[in-house]
């Protein structure tokens, strides 16, 4: 038996190993970084989801009688018993000490359900939102442990030797990225009606002209709705296929963190952002430019912010190495500063710069402001600690 006083060390019901503590937006919990699962105690869960753990299960669904599972009690109380809050979700909890085991991202989801019910302003978003960030920061840290071990997908090396484009070693998301797949086939759609319009190849510069961005033009105040869609048009199929590579590479993790709206707000404004620093550094040029590039490079800012240890894929001396997303996109960074000094032509650098700049900044004023509401929500009671 442990010592008296003595802290019983908190296990996994899955795998059975120590379940890790640590806190984030002033939420201690346990995590499991082997499986993503998390255990929250009872005040934990009041902490958490803004109700009383009893209040989380329908008292219908909350007598000791739901059905038991194999999975025993991190806390040593005994078996845990399957509950469902509602939604089809359902839920580990012990019945002796109400704490619960959530997995597969059922705390945010057991948030959306809470919210739903107590329909209250606010304080309900807020909490909905911090489920999800404490989600997300477990599902972080599984990741960045599991790709110590993952092995290179077959292909990988010739795949790097080919075309030297960024590989995710391991970077799961918790929902299907149904915006990231939306601006890919937009992108593709709209490229594809620039091939439509052209009698011949050569040619398919016809749209180009009438919706691509031009510098000198829209400082006369003229055509500014191509701020817009100048960035769903590309020169070649190189150019789409080379965007939407890296924004299918990138983009899904950001839309998982920030969620759908948010995603596509980052996307369109970081665009705008990249192609009025675009603009900035050559405001007399006549030269269209199209291109979702800027834009891709906000995710990529955001990316950095949010998932600095994901690991990526490289080639270096023809040798497949896994690189920190921190060094990598550090790297394509101090490039593009590089040949937009030296003025290197045939690419808008400045506007990948400052779409790049822009994502950063919106992601960290993001995570600012969600910390700001919670910590401004504790202050005044409405949720316990």
């Amino acid at each position: 038996m442990p010592p008296a006083g003595a802290q019983r060390v908190l296990r996994c019901p899955v795998c059975g190993l120590s379940l890790q503590p640590f806190t984030h937006a002033g939420v201690t919990v346990d995590a499991c970084l082997e499986c993503g699962g998390i255990w929250l105690d009872a005040k934990r869960i009041e902490h958490v989801l803004g109700a009383p753990a009893g209040s989380v299960v329908p008292r219908r669904a909350a007598s000791d009688t739901g059905p038991q599972t194999r999975r025993p009690c991190p806390g040593g109380h005994g078996v845990l018993r399957a509950m469902s809050p509602g939604a089809g979700v359902e839920v580990d909890r012990c019945p002796e000490c109400m704490g619960m085991w959530f997995e597969g991202g059922e705390v945010a989801r057991v948030a959306r359900i809470v919210r739903a019910a107590r329909r209250g302003p606010g304080a309900s978003d807020v909490l909905e939102r911090r489920a999800h960030e404490l989600q997300h920061e477990v599902d972080y840290q599984h990741a960045v442990l599991k790709q110590e071990y993952v092995e290179a997908p077959e292909g990988s090396w010739l795949f790097q030797w080919l075309t030297d484009l960024p590989q995710e070693v391991y970077s799961p998301v918790s929902e299907r990225p149904l915006a990231t797949y939306g601006l890919i086939a937009a992108c593709v759609l709209v490229f594809a009606l620039q091939l439509m319009s052209a009698i011949q190849w050569t040619t398919a510069g016809m749209l180009i002209d009438r919706w691509g961005l031009v510098p000198s033009v829209l400082l006369r105040g003229v055509a500014p709705w191509t701020l817009i869609t100048s960035m769903f048009m590309h020169g070649d199929p190189y150019h789409l296929a080379g965007n939407m590579y890296f924004l299918w590479v990138f983009g899904d993790n950001v839309e998982d963190r920030l969620g759908r709206g948010r995603y596509l707000a980052l996307y369109l404004l970081g665009g705008v952002a990249a192609t009025v620093a675009h603009v900035v550094s050559d405001p007399r040029s006549t030269i269209p430019v199209v291109g979702a590039s800027g834009a891709i490079s906000a995710v990529m800012g955001a990316y950095v912010y949010f998932f600095p240890d994901r690991r990526l894929y490289m080639m270096i001396f023809y040798s497949l190495r896994r690189i920190r997303a921190i060094w990598y996109l550090g790297i394509w960074l101090l490039i593009q500063i590089y040949l937009a000094a030296a003025g290197a032509p045939g690419v808008a650098w400045w506007a990948h710069i400052g779409g790049f700049v822009f994502g950063a900044g919106a992601a960290a004023f993001y995570r600012h402001r969600l910390a700001t509401r919670i910590e401004a929500l504790e202050r005044s009671g409405g949720v316990t600690r």
